[in-house]
């Protein structure tokens, strides 16, 4: 796990304390019940996507306050045909990826010569993602996709990294050029349209 163990069997996080620390505090044990253990918005449909075709429900203990010092968080991303993530990282934490609708392409770049590691997923299909690696998600399906990110701390953070480059659209392109080979120039444009490019001085 990333985070610290937890002392006790649970702490249930007190959303309305002043009290700022690493995490929340905890709520009188003795006043917990069984309707505290658990989280129904996976339930209710996406509603909403953003310029990439992506709808994310966070659920972390600010959500959902069992998970408080338990060392977990989880989301639901919704893809739109053609849709993507950006490139992004996790710097504190692993992510285990499930695919449970449509197909996807996942993958990260590791740090040993930038090499990419890309798989085409469907439904039942597991893919980690070691922590602080840059990674992405494409729909490549004809349909909506689904999939969970499970990562294993309370707070995993999370940074766009920004540009899909050229290299990755050719590598992606080889492996998979029916599916992709239309799709992904316009996805560079979006994310290109939407975030500067930084150039550093030399």
């Amino acid at each position: 796990r990333a985070d610290p163990g937890p002392l006790q069997d649970f702490c249930l996080a007190d959303l309305n304390s002043p009290l700022f620390i690493n995490g929340y505090p905890c709520r009188n044990p003795a006043l917990a019940t069984s309707d505290d253990f658990i989280y129904s918005g996976f339930k209710q449909a996406p509603s909403g996507f953003d310029q990439w075709g992506l709808n994310v429900t966070f659920v972390t203990a600010g959500q959902f306050p069992a998970l408080n010092t338990l060392g977990l968080t989880i989301n639901r991303c919704v893809l739109l045909p053609g849709g993507s993530t950006q490139f992004r990282t996790n710097p504190r934490a692993s992510s285990l990826v499930m695919a449970t609708e449509g197909e996807i392409l996942e993958g990260f770049y590791s740090t040993n010569d930038n090499q990419l590691y890309v798989k085409r997923l469907t439904p039942g299909d597991l893919f980690i993602i070691p922590p602080g690696l840059m990674h992405f998600t494409v729909n490549v399906g004809t349909g909506n996709a689904t999939f969970y990110a499970s990562l294993n701390s309370q707070n995993p953070g999370g940074q766009i990294v920004g540009l899909m480059d050229e290299t990755v659209i050719a590598h992606l392109k080889a492996q998979y050029p029916n599916v992709v080979s239309q799709m992904l120039p316009s996805v560079n444009d979006r994310i290109n349209s939407k975030i500067p490019v930084i150039k550093l001085p030399l």
